[in-house]
């Protein structure tokens, strides 16, 4: 039998203040030719981080897609999910931490994107 209980979600925005543009995908971040080859591995290292805990997990991998939700930090993208999306409401917010020194092959740093916020 289940509970009830609240619920929390996570929105973030990236807006460049200068020009009004708005970033919404992860792939703006990566350079044109290494889109597909870059969410692979995303995926593939999300994916392993789901396998070391895999009781948690309802699944032991997940695609991640241009509409996958991320934040920026000085160091690293995470990638997060919402509740449910891939655990049971007593994981949280799963977060997967990649540093960008793991991403250096695919990050544009020509990409207004990166200009933005670098």
């Amino acid at each position: 039998m289940g509970s009830a209980h609240g619920g929390s979600d996570r929105s973030i925005y990236y807006i460049n203040l200068k020009t009004g543009n708005q970033y919404k995908s992860l792939t703006e971040l990566i350079k044109p030719d290494l889109k597909d080859e870059a969410l692979s591995f995303l995926s593939k290292v999300v994916s392993d981080r789901m396998k070391e805990d895999i009781d948690i997990y309802w699944e032991d991998h997940v695609r991640v897609t241009p509409e996958t939700r991320f934040a920026l930090s000085d160091d690293g993208i995470t990638i997060y999910f919402g509740e449910y999306e891939i655990a049971a409401y007593a994981a949280g917010m799963p977060e997967f931490f990649i540093p960008y020194s793991d991403l250096t092959k695919f990050i544009d740093t020509e990409s207004d994107f990166w200009k933005a916020f670098n």
